[in-house]
């Protein structure tokens, strides 16, 4: 058998492009580098790429097709006696490498983290130095990505990458079966993703992105190597890199166990038993599942791999037909809502795809946090499976049956009702006429009346902190608002509000300090758009209509929808050149 051969940095070029975000690389890439050999080998040829001069002195400098500058990133978890240690290995190896780099230290019981665990599993794919054993890899993730994306907006870095490679692709693809997970979670981890908005439910929670987390990506450029080339790198390379004891006991984590079972050795004896039965149930799907391609578990890690990327393959065919489809059937609708119409479907049998694209309108839609498993109806197959039949599935030339149909919510808090599209392109909700065409239109779902409405916010206190901060600068406050200029406030999970400080009236801030005024948002239409008034108790009692969302009506043209081309006006009460901006932040895209 032929040793296995370093990756070459042609082979690598091609790699970083393969995860290149939709819009480009940033000026600034970071590196989670928790000391290990994967994120080794990747910091090193990511150092070695871009500090490459360009081929020729005609063809384009590489400073425009890859990033100009790479960050190292190290989280110290603090749970092992190693993890300074290895955090200093990450320094040295950054220095070496002429790397800038950073050290991160999780404040353990200091809120948002929580107290301090026992240790803390982890793969070499994060930027973990030191995830002892014992500690819940959730809690670990959780904390380990706080302080990540902290770090990347802190850093000036748009992106992130991860060294995880195809035999971590192997053993997610296995966790998943386990789960019960569709051949679309089969695929493993994306080669490049948006962050999203975190894990956790508003600001201050643990993990949470918010906002700044829709415009972060994480790219994976090393998923179609195994760990033997990425070695065989580190070698070629001379580059020493540290082993995390705690990832080769199988009795601390499922994917440590998995990574046992794939190298044919003994189970420990101390497994535990709910590890035993993921291990066998991983087995007995792995025979019986009616999977795209057969996947064997006796056969070779290179049969394994292969197996997994062509999983990866059907998976992206799935997606590309899911856009498809949105494509040919979706009408422009208002900010925040998603139109399709249902009268020229036919042939929407394929659960995966109804899958995949229900899985997209539900994640534009939903207030739920954008890239959260609510905000994707929890992904249960059985429940989607259900939307879509209730959606789509019904007779052709169905003017009847739409006529019959009713509004209701859905999982991932979204409402769909049954609408018509007049011929003036108005939205209307009666019966449709022969030459109308008609379908669906989701929006979020009424809040729940049993818990506080995230749709009414007073923001009085962050406007005037932000305000007396930009007039009271302080040494140390660089990345406060007063320092960037504007203030931004995540709306109900869908709005980024932005106060354009310097542009604020100067007789603001005293009017708020003395609560002659308040700053409030408050729901807007059926779509619950944001909109942001100054209410004064002083000397007056009045409303101002600082921002809301400029809606455009619909027109029906050469059978084709279009927006209106004539602007709107501005909303009662509100100013021309407002210091409010409002703008709708979920995307459609399934990255």
């Amino acid at each position: 058998m032929a040793h296995p051969g370093p990756i070459l940095e042609g082979e690598f070029l091609r790699m970083l492009q393969r995860c290149m975000p939709p819009a480009g690389w940033p000026a600034k890439l970071a590196v989670a580098h928790s000391g290990g050999a994967d994120s080794t080998c990747l910091l090193y040829l990511l150092t070695q790429l871009t500090k490459a001069p360009p081929p020729s002195a005609s063809a384009p400098t590489r400073a425009h097709a890859l990033p100009r500058e790479i960050l190292s990133l190290t989280v110290n978890h603090g749970l092992q006696d190693a993890s300074d240690g290895m955090a200093r290995h990450c320094a040295r190896t950054a220095r070496a490498l002429g790397v800038p780099h950073r050290e991160l230290r999780i404040p353990w019981g200091v809120a948002p983290f929580p107290a301090r665990p026992g240790s803390n599993p982890g793969t070499d794919g994060g930027a973990g130095a030191g995830g002892g054993a014992g500690a819940t890899e959730g809690v670990a993730r959780d904390a380990r990505y706080h302080v990540l994306v902290r770090a990347m907006a802190a850093g000036g870095a748009d992106a992130i990458a991860f060294g995880h490679h195809a035999d971590d692709q192997v053993e997610t693809a296995l966790m998943r079966l386990a789960r019960g997970s569709s051949v679309l979670g089969l695929a493993g981890m994306r080669r490049v993703r948006r962050w999203g908005m975190g894990m956790g439910k508003e600001e201050g929670d643990l993990g949470w992105a918010g906002a700044r987390g829709m415009g972060r990506w994480v790219v994976r450029p090393l998923l179609t190597v195994g760990k033997d080339r990425i070695l065989a790198t580190c070698e070629k390379a001379g580059l020493e890199y540290v082993d995390d004891p705690s990832n080769f006991q199988p009795e601390l984590t499922l994917r440590n166990a998995v990574r046992q079972m794939l190298e044919r050795t003994a189970p420990a004896a101390g497994l535990p038993e709910r590890l035993a039965e993921d291990l066998r149930t991983i087995v007995k799907r792995a025979e019986s599942a009616d999977l795209p391609i057969p996947l064997d578990l006796s056969g070779s890690r290179e049969e394994l791999r292969g197996a997994i990327l062509s999983f990866t393959e059907h998976a992206e065919n799935i997606e590309s037909q899911a856009s498809a489809f949105i494509s040919r059937h979706s009408v422009a609708s208002p900010p925040s809502t998603f139109l399709f119409c249902t009268d020229r479907i036919q042939n929407m049998d394929d659960p995966v795809v109804n899958a995949a694209v229900l899985y997209r309108i539900l994640r534009y839609v939903s207030p739920a946090p954008w890239g959260s498993n609510v905000a994707e109806g929890r992904r249960r197959s059985e429940g989607i499976a259900r939307l879509a039949d209730r959606l789509w599935n019904t007779p052709a030339a169905a003017a009847q049956a739409q006529a019959e149909r009713h509004p209701f919510a859905s999982v991932g808090k979204v409402l769909w009702n049954p609408i018509r599209i007049g011929s003036d392109g108005r939205l209307r909700y009666e019966t449709p006429q022969p030459y109308e065409r008609y379908g669906w239109i989701a929006s979020r779902a009424p809040p729940s009346t049993r818990e506080p409405n995230p749709t009414v916010m007073d923001v009085t206190d962050k406007v005037a902190a932000a305000l007396a901060a930009r007039a009271h600068p302080r040494v140390g406050d660089a990345h406060d608002a007063h320092a960037s200029g504007a203030l931004e406030v995540l709306y109900d999970n869908r709005f980024l509000l932005t106060f354009r400080l310097a542009a604020a009236p100067a007789a603001l801030l005293p009017s708020l300090a003395a609560g002659h005024a308040r700053i409030v948002v408050e729901p807007q239409s059926r779509w619950f758009w944001p909109r942001v008034v100054l209410r004064q108790t002083h000397p007056e009692p009045g409303d101002t209509t600082l921002a809301s969302v400029p809606a455009q009506e619909m027109m029906w043209y050469s059978g084709n929808f279009r927006r209106r081309a004539a602007a709107t006006a501005t909303p009662p009460g509100a100013e021309e050149d407002s210091w409010v901006d409002v703008r709708f932040i979920r995307v459609m895209n399934d990255f």
